[in-house]
């Protein structure tokens, strides 16, 4: 472990792997699942993985249960993924999912980004990408994404944070969009877990996708950077406790008279 990076909770020493870490993949991203199941149902399917990840070879605390489940149907596509503590020890938990969305136009700059209402972390150091420990309000700044209909990415180079978010007042849960209009179709994301408190976009200014990462803590959740009392998110589980992640992710036409061009 001499190219771990160290972080300490509550005085246990978390050896986090240097390439990659926790921050860009996660423990469970190189783990192959120990059972899969898969469920054919009327209007589409169902798999669930189940990996049990014990201390992730040396890196984490007890000994953990991961259990993530993708149904799918005509309509959206449901995520779940729950952790659950079978060791003796508490353990922090925090869970994310890293997908990458194509703007199939290609035209980046006219393709718009709607968030909740949140504070966007202030970021130290751009190279880096280490926090500075600092929220922002996000009023009135280039970094405003949430009008009702959503801000056009334009040029805005965006590898952000957006944490403390709240849902609209009719919402199931805070609410991400994304739109492109001249291929006709959006893609809406809904925040079904209390415990998801942020948001990571990272969308290049020179590229034409983003990628929206919902999860339970803020980035680098360990730092020293934070205020003291300061809830970065990582979920505390007693042994026999469960943790659950879920999203639900939609695709939908903007002119119900046309068909995304898919």
């Amino acid at each position: 472990m001499n190219d771990d990076t160290v972080a300490t909770w509550q005085g246990h020493s978390l050896h986090l792997p240097a390439e990659g870490g926790i921050s860009n993949g996660g423990l469970l991203l190189d783990r192959k699942a120990d059972t899969v199941k898969t469920n054919v149902m009327p209007d589409g399917g169902q798999v669930q993985a189940t990996y049990d990840a014990g201390d992730f070879d040396g890196h984490w605390i007890s000994h953990t249960v991961i259990t993530t489940t993708a149904q799918l149907n005509s309509r959206a596509l449901e995520m779940n993924i729950s952790a659950h503590n079978t060791g003796d020890q508490a353990e922090p938990v925090g869970i994310g999912w890293q997908p990458r969305f194509a703007i199939l136009s290609g035209d980046r700059g006219q393709a718009t980004l709607k968030l909740p209402n949140a504070l966007r972390v202030e970021v130290a150091d751009r190279r880096d990408g280490i926090p500075s420990g600092k929220l922002l309000p996000v009023n009135g700044t280039a970094y405003d994404f949430t009008r009702a209909g959503g801000t056009r990415l334009g040029s805005l180079n965006l590898n952000d944070s957006f944490v403390q978010l709240k849902p609209g007042l009719l919402d199931n849960g805070p609410i991400v969009e994304l739109r492109d209009p001249r291929s006709n179709y959006g893609l809406r994301i809904t925040i079904l877990s209390p415990k998801i408190n942020a948001i990571h976009v990272n969308a290049p200014a020179n590229a034409s996708f983003i990628s929206i990462d919902p999860q339970f803590n803020y980035d680098d959740p360990f730092g020293r950077e934070w205020p003291k009392g300061e809830n970065t998110g990582m979920v505390v589980l007693q042994p026999g406790q469960t943790a659950q992640w879920k999203i639900r992710l939609e695709i939908f036409a903007l002119d119900t008279n046309a068909s995304p061009h898919m």
